[in-house]
């Protein structure tokens, strides 16, 4: 087994298996086992793709996406924003017909809201209502501020 990854910017870099074995086992009649290849930390952020090739020459593949070990939310302000991202769906009540609706989102934003969040993301967005009370501004599709201006609003969202 060989593993390799391929950045954005077409560089092929071979990964090193790790010691550790695991025996294989039986799988709807065919004989799995298991490799463990370490993922180097000065990979570029981005979308890349890993790829597993077998030594009958079959391979597979899947997206590795890099991301910065922390994300700041610290504005020109010096402040932390924070909030709260929830799936419409999941955001049920007893009141509710066993999945989230309107109102189970109008509860939540008033919960979070009261503890001080900054912005409640909400996904699916088509889902979410386009409604913002005044003072307060838009912020990209699926976003809704809850009565502080999160963002500078003369530069627009970020």
């Amino acid at each position: 087994m060989w593993c390799h990854v391929e950045t954005e910017d077409g560089y092929h870099h071979e990964l090193e298996q790790l010691d550790r074995p695991i025996p294989p086992r039986m799988v709807d009649g065919n004989l799995v086992g298991r490799a463990t290849f370490k993922i180097p930390n000065w990979l570029p952020q981005g979308w890349h793709r890993i790829v597993a090739r077998h030594e009958d020459g079959s391979e597979c593949s899947s997206t590795l996406i890099v991301v910065p070990q922390r994300l700041s939310c610290r504005l020109d302000d010096g402040h932390k924003r924070w909030g709260v991202a929830a799936q419409l769906y999941s955001t049920r009540s007893s009141g509710s017909w066993g999945m989230g609706d309107t109102q189970d989102l109008a509860d939540l934003t008033a919960i979070v809201a009261r503890d001080g969040a900054n912005f409640l993301q909400v996904n699916p967005p088509a889902c979410t209502p386009a409604v913002f009370p005044p003072g307060d501004f838009a912020l990209p599709s699926g976003f809704a501020s809850l009565g502080k201006p999160p963002l500078h609003p003369s530069r627009g969202h970020r």
